[in-house]
């Protein structure tokens, strides 16, 4: 049997989007960060920055623990006493781990109070609520999404809605592991109160921290984004960040690789790199780009700052309430590029909704 020829394939569809702005507002970046709940990696490019300042360095890393609870009863998280605590006060980010998107059982709480389930066959069947179907690789590998609104004022014990659903996800679903964060609506109120509330029904809670990475390459010449003929191509730009922040060192020889670093580029001192991996909500990633946007107004003369933001791999949805597309390229990313000039540019990366065949 001859090999398929692979290069003769068209690669999944997806979209590239990018959207321009100026600095004074940032409305669309802002939008964009609400918009995508379930962050895993983080990373911030800094050209010519000699001392990268602590806001920036502990904004991610200071004080903001998450935690990992084991083998929790789904029905746990429609519990009045913890919607009313958590869901309906502040913001609470949690994510099954564990399991793949393609093969288990899923789930995710977004800070906006939904819980969103994403379900082989038989489980869905199984649990008999409403949902419906998304993307899969014909009727044996069917996944269904279920979503409930917990904030939702017909959501209450007494209720249909509510007294079905708490019934089968509790008969129905075998108990998950998942990682979870809460912001307080109060700074005065102690993110770790959802930690000991869960400890108090029994349930084992493990501290994480986020793992945070530092770097400084010196002599680098970057790609220039002047706004004028001379501007580097964003595709360009884009390809530039990834081989820097991978830290790929290009060979000499041209046969090892077909990389070609941009034409526009100009020499600066030193350029730092910061990553963090964990669980961060949309409120901290928020709170990184304030504090880059800050940096950048103060700092005359700097070539540009980007922010880099990845999702989780196995999720039940990436954008909004968007199924995640696994089959195709599961692709969930963003990247914000502050220019001079007051300006920006928002690129995203959008998977096609059609399945591959």
């Amino acid at each position: 049997m001859l090999a398929p020829e692979v290069w003769a394939f068209d690669p999944p569809a997806s979209t590239l989007k990018v959207v321009q702005g100026t600095v004074e507002s940032c409305k669309d970046v802002q939008d964009l960060i609400k918009s995508h709940p379930l962050n895993h990696f983080v990373s911030v490019v800094l050209p010519d920055t000699p001392q990268v300042p602590q806001d920036i360095l502990e904004v991610l890393s200071s004080d903001n623990e998450y935690y990992k609870v084991i083998d929790i009863p789904a029905h746990e998280l429609v519990e009045k006493e913890f919607i009313d605590a958590f869901v309906k006060r502040g913001q609470i980010t949690a994510l099954s781990i564990d399991s793949l998107v393609d093969l288990d059982n899923c789930l995710s709480l977004t800070p906006d109070g939904h819980l969103v389930l994403s379900l082989i066959k038989e489980s869905y069947q199984e649990l008999g609520l409403e949902g419906k179907a998304t993307l899969s690789k014909g009727k044996d590998h069917q996944r269904y999404i279920v979503s409930l609104d917990l904030t939702a004022s017909h959501f209450i014990p007494g209720k249909r809605n509510y007294e079905r659903a708490h019934s089968a996800l509790k008969n129905c679903l075998q108990p998950f592991n998942l990682v979870l964060s809460w912001d307080p609506p109060d700074g005065k109120i102690c993110p770790s109160s959802v930690a000991s509330y869960l400890c108090g029904r029994g349930l084992t809670v493990e501290v994480c921290k986020p793992r945070c990475v530092q770097r400084r390459d010196f002599n680098v010449a970057v790609p220039q984004l002047y706004p004028d003929e001379k501007e580097c191509d964003i595709q360009e730009m884009m390809e530039w960040l990834g081989s820097f922040s991978l830290n790929i060192q290009r060979p000499e020889s041209e046969f090892l690789s077909s990389y070609q670093s941009p034409e526009e580029t100009q020499d600066v001192g030193q350029v730092a790199y910061l990553s963090w991996e964990g669980l961060f909500t949309t409120s901290q990633v928020l709170r990184l780009f304030e504090s880059v946007r800050e940096y950048f107004s103060e700092r005359n003369g700097i070539p540009w700052i980007s922010m880099y933001v990845q999702g989780f791999a196995d999720i039940p949805i990436s954008w909004n309430t968007r199924p995640h597309v696994f089959y195709t390229d599961g692709d969930n990313s963003y990247t914000v590029i502050l220019k001079p000039v007051n300006t920006y540019k928002l690129v995203s990366h959008i998977s096609n909704n059609k399945m591959i065949k």
